[in-house]
């Protein structure tokens, strides 16, 4: 292998450029030298001071940042959870364009990469020296030194850190680095504004590249915008192969020749986690699904984008009329009396307990909920999704319940956030700014009392430069989580190898059908014998049931996909027992007054699909309840739904498939 050497490179040169084996950071003004990198031996040493540097910048302190640990002060755009007043609701189309504004629903009156931060590096700086001429000098010795004079005028300021593995990180506003091995990384995370950094890479060989990391800024107009250019040869007279930005990520690319030439430039906006590139002699794997533009993709006029500032503006609405707070009291065993467990509405559910908000450990308000019998113990837990993060409640005695334990959020607060389990671990995801995936042994639960509410911390987090996602699905039975709604595969199924828990791996991506709000994956084993054994994935896109063939992670196949009448907002579903029908939820229906049925068509409507022929489903029926409320999550166990609503609390649905069409009616709620 050659040896790696490195050109900083402007209008004046360097004085005292020096390298030690432990310090590893390089620092002078706009000048330019080429120094071996290897410490065995220099390869080359030269001026290239014709090249115009950009005008002088304050540069960034040196150092070195922590690419696991990045701090961007904005959150990914696209699904956009902003605060600005909302517009109204989402009508029906199959193109899902962003045009689409649903208006605010009345309040109801009934009521890609494990983080790691153990990286270490060490830097010095290298002395400047003020003159009006520049000049050079070099000697190569068997022990390998070179050194370099010069007399210069200062100007700006801008360094280039070496990590541990000699992964090269943007430090300044103007850097030129000339880099020639067979193989290494270069990277610019967490880059300045205002940057100008341009590399040459030249290899022995023809040279490849691929992207571990791109994830650059994109909140302006193009112009703007941050961004790669990358040329196919030693500079930019060489033919331009792409610009590449926040929307236009890059495939892995194959130069002509020997050599590549980078030029990034951000603006004077916020930084950004940025990006990572590897070379090599050999190609990089071009149709590696994680490597590829499809996982890359971010979803374009998603629905979700009109939806979340709805929900927002109503969420506050509540908050401050004092409807959701953290401060009710807990309750023991209640008994359902004449339609009263307390003060909550029932029919045939008596109220075990009731555990309030503050007493879970959490500062916010809840929205979401999952269930976990330890493999081990036997017992059962409640893992609470609140705003600010997750509880753990032993509920083995539901008359009894324990909080044994609080996961706070891996960044910001959110009223989106989700959690599910597998072989014994929690798998939490969230809206929140660059939030990941985070994943907790949840064994650590089996030595907890409840004495006190014990602060937990992640065991891994999974981010993969999806930042937030709206939903994680889980196949406990093929070791796959399916995150939905994140900034890849254009919102939808963004694939997770999980058998090993705690080392997750991107496996796939389905990006063809657009932004999935939710999904149910099984091993399929129900009544179209083409499909038997396979796993499928029932996904609820928005405006349409979609259906897919996930056994193969790299050749994922639409199977089918349906809309149906009045669609206001495809929100989540669950199959019965047996696999031959499903039950939807539409969380728009009602607001639009499209369901059909009574009071202008706002009462809840759960929709009924015949999924025999995974080709070609179709909606058989729907249950009108004489309730005006939005439905929101279902779940079935044998031929109970247990249905989750707003302001409308749990109602349970018996289903019966005897009757053609199978029908639902409600038996119990609370």
């Amino acid at each position: 292998m050659q040896s790696e050497f490195i050109s900083i490179q402007g209008q004046e040169t360097c004085q005292d450029l020096s390298r030690s084996n432990s310090d590893q950071t390089y620092e002078c003004g706009t000048s330019s030298a080429i120094v071996d990198l290897n410490g065995s031996e220099t390869v080359a040493l030269e001026l290239r001071a014709n090249v115009q540097a950009s005008p002088a910048q304050s540069p960034s302190p040196s150092g070195t940042m922590d690419a696991a640990d990045p701090t961007p002060s904005r959150s990914p755009q696209p699904p956009s959870s902003s605060e600005s007043a909302p517009p109204p609701v989402p009508t029906q189309s199959s193109s899902r364009v962003a045009s689409q504004t649903p208006t605010p629903a009345p309040l109801a009156s009934s009521s890609p990469a494990i983080s790691s931060s153990s990286t270490q590096t060490a830097s010095t700086t290298a002395s400047m020296a003020a003159s009006t001429t520049a000049s050079m000098a070099a000697s190569t010795t068997a022990s390998a030194t070179a050194s370099t004079t010069a007399s210069t005028t200062a100007s700006a300021t801008a360094s280039v850190t070496f990590d541990t593995n000699g992964e090269i990180f943007c430090n300044g506003t103007t850097t030129h680095l000339r880099l020639g091995s067979e193989s290494g990384t270069l990277g610019c995370r967490n880059y300045a504004s205002n940057a100008l950094v341009t590399w040459t890479i030249i290899s022995p060989t023809t040279l490849h590249i691929g992207f571990e990391l791109f994830e650059l800024e994109d909140c302006c107009v193009d112009f703007m915008t941050d961004v790669l250019r990358i040329y196919d040869g030693e500079d930019d007279s060489a033919p331009l192969i792409g610009t590449f930005d926040k929307i236009n990520k890059p495939d892995p690319i194959s130069a002509s020749s020997n050599s590549l030439h980078f030029v990034f430039t951000s603006n004077e906006n916020d930084e950004r986690p940025g990006f990572i590139v590897s070379w090599d002699t050999e190609p990089f794997q071009a149709d590696a699904i994680c490597d590829s533009n499809s996982m890359k993709k971010q979803p374009q006029n998603a629905l979700m984008n009109a939806v979340m500032p709805i929900k927002l503006a109503q969420i506050q609405a509540r908050k401050d009329l004092g409807i959701h707070t953290v401060a009710k009291q807990s309750l023991s065993l209640t008994p359902c009396v004449n339609n009263l467990a307390g003060e909550y509405p029932c029919d045939n559910i008596d109220l075990q307990s009731f555990v309030s908000l503050n007493e879970l450990g959490s500062q916010e308000a809840g929205n979401d909920i999952w269930g976990w019998t330890d493999s081990t113990t036997g017992k059962e837990y409640a893992l609470m999704a609140c705003e600010d993060g997750t509880s753990f409640i032993d509920i083995s005695d539901p008359q009894g319940p324990l909080v044994l334990a609080f996961l706070p959020t891996e960044t910001a607060t959110s009223i989106w956030r989700d959690v599910k389990v597998y072989q014994d671990h929690a798998f939490v995801v969230s809206e929140a700014r660059e939030h990941g995936m985070q994943i907790l042994d949840l064994s650590i639960l089996r030595s907890l009392t409840g004495n006190s509410v014990q602060q937990l911390s992640s065991d891994a987090v999974y981010s993969f430069s999806f930042g937030s996602t709206h939903n994680v699905v889980i196949n406990e039975d093929s070791g796959f989580a399916y995150l939905v709604g994140t900034a890849t595969c254009n919102g939808g199924l963004h694939i997770v190898d999980i058998s090993d828990p705690l080392s997750p791996k991107c496996a796939g991506c389905f990006f063809q059908d657009g932004y999935t709000h939710d999904a149910q994956c099984v091993m399929y084993n129900g009544p179209d014998s083409t499909y038997v054994g396979s796993e499928i994935c029932f996904c609820f896109n928005e405006d349409t049931l979609t259906i897919v063939d996930v056994s193969d992670k790299r050749n994922i196949i639409e199977v089918g996909r349906q809309s149906y009448n009045g669609v206001g907002y495809t929100h989540q579903g669950w199959l019965v027992e047996g696999m031959g029908y499903l039950l939807m939820n539409d969380e728009f229906d009602e607001v639009n007054g499209s369901t059909g049925g009574p009071n202008g068509g706002a009462n809840t409507r759960t929709l009924i699909w015949d999924v025999r022929d995974l080709s070609n489903p179709s909606k058989v029926n729907e249950y009108i309840s004489t309730n005006i409320a939005i439905d929101h999550n279902l779940y079935v166990k044998d031929n109970l739904v247990y249905e989750s609503n707003y302001c409308d609390g749990l109602r349970v649905l018996e289903f019966d498939d005897t009757v053609n069409p199978p029908q639902l009616q409600e038996i119990a709620f609370f």
